[in-house]
């Protein structure tokens, strides 16, 4: 029998421990499941600006400048919400569908975990 409380390995995820001793989550080609909480990463530095936002990480390097809708997921991120939670706040927020904020949401959360921006627990 499953206990609700306890998480179980999800396929195609990578489990590991960050330098921080962290726990980290990251998703490999399967969907972010909604349950799954973003967090930023710890080093990053982050300014929105007007409509939009720029996310630098030093010690890899790297720069993103997002758009409006960029720059309005990154506020949401906050360790607290959700995915789905973030999702929701997007549909209530915009004119789109449950279906096109799930994919477009969760391909972009994807591209930030992908350069280490972002983690998930």
């Amino acid at each position: 029998m499953l206990n609700p409380n306890t998480q179980y390995p999800i396929p195609n995820t990578q489990y590991l421990i960050s330098m921080s001793g962290q726990a980290e989550t990251r998703y490999v080609g399967t969907p972010i499941p909604s349950r799954a909480i973003p967090h930023p990463h710890p080093e990053i530095v982050a300014r929105v600006l007007e409509n939009e936002a720029v996310l630098v990480l030093p010690l890899r390097g790297q720069i993103k400048v997002l758009n409006e809708l960029g720059a309005r997921i990154w506020t949401l991120i906050d360790g607290v919400r959700s995915t789905g939670e973030i999702i929701t706040t997007l549909c209530q927020e915009y004119d789109t569908t449950l279906e096109t904020a799930t994919s477009d949401t969760s391909e972009f959360l994807t591209q930030l975990a992908e350069r280490g921006m972002i983690t998930f627990t």
